[in-house]
């Protein structure tokens, strides 16, 4: 879709191991924290989407900062790994209506990045 094709030409996507995403995140939060008087929690925010329903709206959150999205599976949520990231910041969900219980993590991990660049897009006109 052209959505898709979008996102992926301007948001950055990578998979990653645990062990590399830990040592991602690390780099990054040493590259930022050297910038003299910077503050490196609110230059880099780390979400996990796990679907519970007393987690933030993905709405309310700014992803016009540097993030790491964690989205989790439908039957288990985020795991155990990612919830042992250092900085996780917050975790979002999705607010459902009606009877819908779930939606998988392909259609999640979706409707977070459209708003994601929503944002970015909106933040990139001021």
């Amino acid at each position: 879709s052209s959505m898709g094709l979008s996102l992926n030409r301007n948001m950055p996507l990578l998979e990653l191991t645990w062990s590399q995403t830990n040592s991602c995140i690390s780099k990054y939060r040493d590259r930022i924290f050297s910038k003299e008087g910077s503050n490196t929690e609110k230059e880099l925010q780390i979400l996990l989407a796990d679907g519970e329903d007393n987690n933030l709206s993905y709405e309310s959150v700014d992803f016009t900062i540097p993030t790491v999205l964690v989205i989790g599976s439908e039957a288990t949520g985020v795991s155990n790994e990612a919830r042992s990231l250092r900085g996780v910041v917050s975790n979002i969900r999705i607010p459902m209506v009606r009877q819908l219980e779930s939606f998988n993590a392909a259609m999640a991990g979706s409707i977070i990045l459209a708003e994601a660049a929503r944002q970015r897009r909106v933040d990139a006109k001021k």
